[in-house]
């Protein structure tokens, strides 16, 4: 009970019984993980354990490690949930950069005042005394966040290496994410090293290779080695109003869509590259000419495979200006939206695709705004999305899946393409989902799929 009132006289957004339960269960361990799925508030729930700690125990600086999108998450669950009770003084690795000097400078020589450090994982690649700038900065007065922590699940990495030793020194430790295991047990293993350092090889003691390969009743044991030091609430417990039944729309393939459909499967050419050239065939034909994938394109379909030269490259030039079945249904179905006065999210993999969809929205009178990769101003997009300046946002799952909350504005998503990344999937279906929707608010998926009728094969 006094947690919870300590919780609560500084802190302006009450927080759900189920993220009291959770914060406090991180305060007492010291040191734990948070695997509640995306979209229930995980966020407010680290802000709960600060704040218990900024009362009773002299905590007065979060330290946060997540991906670049992250951050306007944490910043604006801070004002959120403190108001003026802990008046908010970020900084952020971005800034750090702009003010000149290395980041590692100005951790080591920051006056002390700042209460909400957000750094990117990506900023330790190429920086060795970045992490020792962290750790030494991480005293009794720091709680240290890893916040999206599976983006440094890769045992033995290069970013994983010089991430995990910045929790050496901290008291309070909390690693957050909503798929803890997208591949195998062996993605536990450097979470559990932030979190336990040393120890681990007294109490999980499995290796990579053996957690690799856990199954039956040894996964079951593992199972129950690890529950006591994580928790996950899912958005049942919270109360958050279930998503409406998918809805699949299905176009027919035109008869040059079928034409190069069949083509595709008269050549000689490996099945990942076949997957996507029907996508391509589906989106944009134009894109079969073109033998790379942009980087974050290629992460949609795999992690772990190379595809800077993809095959199955059809002989012959493809005329540029064909917009497909499944392109024009998808126009319609977003202009019925937003003729309802509805915002629309949505989902590609191609980059062409969401130059191809933003441009055609735009033409058609429909104010659209795309954000990716190459984006330059993601913030100022997201933020003319929330405020209703664009009625329409058009990006992909490799950008914008993870940490980016759209519910308070947004309630439909249409996926133009999809890959067979299932941790993109779920993520992006949480943009629109999460703690916070009003009880009986639909939220609705809108699903493409162009079947080839001469083959009798749909092309997703």
């Amino acid at each position: 009970r006094r947690f919870c009132d300590d919780v609560a006289s500084l802190t302006v957004a009450d927080l759900r019984t189920e993220q009291l339960w959770d914060a406090y269960f991180a305060y007492r361990l010291g040191k734990s993980a948070n695997f509640s799925v995306p979209g229930s508030g995980k966020t407010a729930t680290a802000l709960g354990m600060f704040a218990y700690l900024y009362k009773n125990k002299g905590v007065r600086r979060l330290i946060v490690l997540g991906p670049l999108n992250s951050f306007d998450s944490w910043i604006s669950e801070f004002r959120r949930v403190f108001g003026d009770n802990i008046p908010l003084k970020s900084i952020t690795s971005t800034e750090m950069r702009r003010m000149g000097e290395t980041i590692q400078y100005h951790i080591r020589f920051d006056r002390g005042d700042r209460n909400l450090i957000l750094l990117n994982y990506e900023g330790f690649d190429r920086n060795d005394d970045l992490t020792d700038a962290v750790k030494n900065r991480i005293g009794k007065d720091t709680m240290l966040v890893f916040d999206e922590v599976h983006r440094i699940k890769a045992v033995n990495g290069k970013r994983s290496s010089k991430v995990i030793p910045v929790a050496e020194n901290s008291e309070y430790t909390l690693v957050m994410t909503g798929t803890p295991l997208p591949n195998s047990y062996e993605d536990v293993y450097n979470f559990l090293h932030i979190l336990y350092g040393n120890d681990y090889d007294e109490y999980f003691v499995l290796s990579p290779q053996s957690l690799r390969k856990l199954q039956g009743c040894e996964a079951e044991a593992f199972n129950a080695r690890l529950q006591p030091f994580y928790v996950r609430t899912t958005k049942a417990q919270l109360g958050v109003p279930p998503a409406d039944s998918d809805h699949r729309e299905m176009v027919i393939a035109s008869e040059l869509e079928q034409n190069l459909f069949d083509k595709l499967h008269h050549i000689r050419i490996d099945p990942l590259s076949l997957i996507i050239r029907i996508l391509q065939v589906e989106s944009d034909p134009s894109m079969l000419s073109c033998k790379t994938l942009d980087e974050s394109e290629i992460s949609a379909f795999s992690e772990d495979l190379s595809l800077s030269d993809v095959g199955g490259t059809l002989p012959g030039r493809v005329t540029e200006d064909i917009v497909t079945s499944k392109t024009r249904r998808c126009i319609e179905i977003v202009e019925e939206l937003t003729s309802e006065g509805k915002t629309v999210v949505v989902w590609c993999i191609f980059i062409q695709s969401i130059r191809n969809i933003t441009s055609l929205l735009k033409a058609n009178g429909v104010r659209a705004c795309s954000v990716y990769g190459a984006t330059e101003d993601k913030q100022g997009m997201i933020d003319g999305f929330k405020s209703g300046v664009f009625q329409v946002l058009v990006t992909n799952p490799q950008t914008l899946a993870e940490s980016v909350s759209l519910h308070s504005v947004c309630h439909d998503a249409v996926y133009f393409e999809y890959s067979y990344n299932l941790v993109h999937l779920l993520q992006s279906r949480d943009r629109i989902h999460r703690l916070g929707l009003k009880p009986g608010q639909h939220t609705r998926y809108h699903f493409l799929e162009t079947r080839f009728p001469g083959s009798g094969e749909s092309g997703e």
